[in-house]
């Protein structure tokens, strides 16, 4: 029985379609930067990180964390920022952050967002704001706000992590 009521059970594997088009994006967008190109070790660090994405994401941690368990919602955003973002960081190669970064104003911004101090503003803030019990359970309730929950998570903490 889920705390709402409805839902998958615990155990239940099914992919979210938001989840696979990102995936797909992602691996696209790797591919199209060269990462044909890259050593096998960058190849399988990229690919395990689409890998912890799609097992966060989807299955039974997502079902666990979404419907049951805080911890698992705790271990959920764990892996989300401590896990996928050093093995996507590891798996590019420095001519795909070089074509990213061309822009002038976008390579200053990096330069100066990811210093340690500014990346670790970056990254709690968000986090720390999202875990506020009104935001939390705000997104809990909403789909689309869980997923923009998410994606700061990622994008944060790749920032801290760069």
């Amino acid at each position: 029985m889920t705390l709402d009521g409805a839902g998958a059970p615990w155990d239940h594997w099914d992919v979210h379609p938001s989840v696979a088009v990102g995936l797909a994006a992602l691996a696209g967008l790797y591919l199209l930067l060269g990462g044909r190109r890259a050593a096998g070790r960058k190849q399988w660090a990229f690919a395990a990180s689409l890998g912890v994405l799609f097992a966060t994401l989807n299955g039974p941690l997502h079902n666990l964390s979404d419907q049951y368990l805080f911890s698992a919602h705790m271990v959920q955003h764990l892996a989300l920022t401590l896990v996928f973002p050093p093995l996507l960081l590891y798996g590019l190669t420095a001519s795909m952050v070089e074509v990213v970064l061309r822009p002038a104003w976008l390579r200053r911004t990096a330069e100066w967002i990811t210093r340690p101090i500014p990346a670790a503003l970056v990254f709690l803030v968000p986090i720390t704001a999202w875990h506020v019990p009104r935001f939390y359970e705000a997104a809990m309730r909403n789909h689309d706000l869980h997923i923009a929950q998410h994606l700061t998570f990622l994008v944060t903490s790749v920032v801290m992590w760069w």
